[in-house]
């Protein structure tokens, strides 16, 4: 038996590695005279050559590598495009044409320049950003690290519109908005692609389907991003490759740990001269194949290149962290494309970089903010004992760890007190005690947020000294919420408090 190194087990939707740049594009054929899909796998080598054969479960390189495709991918839908013509496809494999990467990056820029209107004095930052994240999601391969995009905005603003662009524009697109948890982890593992998720607000939703997508979307962020789940009868675990570029559209806010992941892309509605918003997105529909044929074509012939710039550490400077994993993959195509002719490419994406960073510290803040009063509104008005700072910032840290951990009580009760909720010292603890609904309702309308209030006053009840014994509980231990009783109503909180430690719910 032969030891296969797991460094050789690849997925075959998109390869890019030092002796070969591949990828599957589905084709439609006929068998006994039925239309049936095939993956046909298309190669360029380092030293020019180029192939195209059928899909196999396993690849031998002209170098001698043998690579393992995992996992093998069903056959394409009928209906799945190719997203490469068939007469480029051609051109390339019969002809040895060579793209032009400048041609490539003024296409797609000129493309969403008339589609759409950004009405902002960043706009030129943000097309360029678009263009290279276009550029990326073919060859995202590349990275440990995918940047996600945030379209942000209000209604009528062109959200849908920068949507319709990106969905003939990047590799594989997954255009949805209600989508569940099962066939996106399945597809993203079995065929990579783009995901545009429309609607994206539900991400602040509680529920478990909500829950599930969203840890599917915060794994996905990195190249190691998996998603495990149990299956068969005898519910053996398995895990999902879930990496892959993403772009989350919405009018409100996405969770602070979702939204680290994103590059911020904020829409304002475009003024009444501006003719993009009326041309019809297919009124030439011939344009966007050229552009989806240069992207391809560009993705196969510089294969070297891209890991290469996957390397570089010196083109995003003063730029750390996860900032640093956002825009390294984008600001080194920014250098690759400006050394082709692009000019002044590099610095112009870098100054929207620096101005997207200062824009998320504030609203980082925001979010964190916005989070805390949430939470705290539902433990004010639906608990009966009025709850400490420690434990609003627990309940924060059952859902976003990552956001909550560093922030400490004193830090918490200073952010409420910023919107006046004020504690009161009671049994040698300070508690938020006599704060309304109305306190709420305030806070909402001069400050804008949403806090999610409960639609009415949750009548309270008396828990005597008989209630607590019942449930061996005693009223002095601290209190460390369970994430399925924070914070809820006190009569479900007295079922399901039975069997857990400490001050759960009271």
């Amino acid at each position: 038996m032969n030891e296969v190194d797991p460094r050789y087990i690849i997925r075959p939707n998109q390869i890019i590695q030092k002796n070969i740049a591949a990828f599957t594009i589905p084709i439609i054929t006929t068998q006994e005279g039925e239309p049936i899909g095939q993956w046909q796998l298309y190669q360029q080598f380092p030293d020019g050559s180029r192939e195209v054969s059928k899909l196999d479960t396993t690849l031998q390189t002209p170098a001698g590598t043998t690579y393992y495709f995992h996992p093998f991918p069903s056959p394409p839908a009928i209906a799945k495009s190719s997203g490469w013509s068939a007469k480029a496809r051609k051109q390339w494999l019969e002809a040895g044409t060579q793209n032009d990467p400048t041609e490539t990056f003024n296409t797609v820029h000129n493309l969403i320049t008339r589609y759409i209107d950004f009405n902002h004095d960043q706009a030129e930052g943000i097309v360029n950003t678009l263009t290279l994240w276009i550029m990326h999601t073919h060859i995202y391969g590349a990275w440990e690290a995918t940047p996600y995009l945030h379209i942000n905005g209000p209604a009528g603003s062109g959200k849908s519109r920068v949507f319709e662009v990106l969905n003939r524009l990047v590799y594989r697109p997954m255009n949805v908005s209600n989508t569940t948890p099962a066939p996106l982890f399945r597809q993203l593992d079995e065929q990579g692609g783009t995901l545009l998720l429309d609607e994206a607000e539900r991400m602040q939703e509680r529920t478990p389907e909500v829950s599930e997508l969203r840890s599917i979307l915060l794994a996905g962020y990195k190249k190691d991003g998996k998603a495990a789940r149990c299956e068969g009868d005898n519910h053996a675990s398995r895990e999902f490759n879930v990496y892959s570029p993403k772009a989350l559209a919405c009018i409100e806010g996405l969770p602070h740990a979702l939204s680290t992941r994103c590059i911020r892309i904020m829409m304002f509605r475009a003024g009444k001269d501006s003719q993009c918003y009326k041309r019809r997105i297919d009124e030439q529909a011939k344009h966007w194949q050229q552009a989806r044929d240069k992207l391809h074509t560009l993705t196969l012939e510089q294969g070297v290149v891209w890991l290469q710039l996957a390397k570089r550490t010196d083109v995003c400077p003063n730029l750390h962290g996860r900032d640093y994993e956002l825009w390294q993959p984008l600001l080194s195509l920014a250098s690759f494309f400006e050394s082709q002719g692009v000019a002044d490419l590099h610095a112009g994406v870098l100054d929207f970089a620096y101005y997207n960073h200062e824009q998320g510290k504030q609203d980082k803040a925001t979010d964190i903010d916005a989070t805390l009063l949430r939470i705290a509104a539902r433990m004010i008005l639906t608990q009966t004992i009025a709850p400490t700072a420690q434990e609003i910032i627990n309940c924060a840290r059952l859902d976003e760890a990552e956001t909550f951990d560093r922030i400490t009580p004193r830090k918490t009760a200073s952010i409420l007190k910023a919107y006046g909720l004020t504690t009161q010292k009671s049994n040698g603890k300070r508690i938020y005690n006599n704060i309304s609904r109305k306190d709420f309702q305030r806070i909402q309308q001069n400050y804008g947020l949403d806090l999610d209030l409960p639609k009415q006053e949750t009548q309270q009840q008396t828990i005597t000294q008989q209630d607590l014994d019942l449930l061996q509980v005693t009223p002095n231990t601290e209190y460390i919420p369970a994430l399925e009783t924070c914070p809820t109503v006190p009569s479900v909180l007295a079922r399901e408090a039975i069997g857990h430690e400490g001050y759960v719910g009271y």
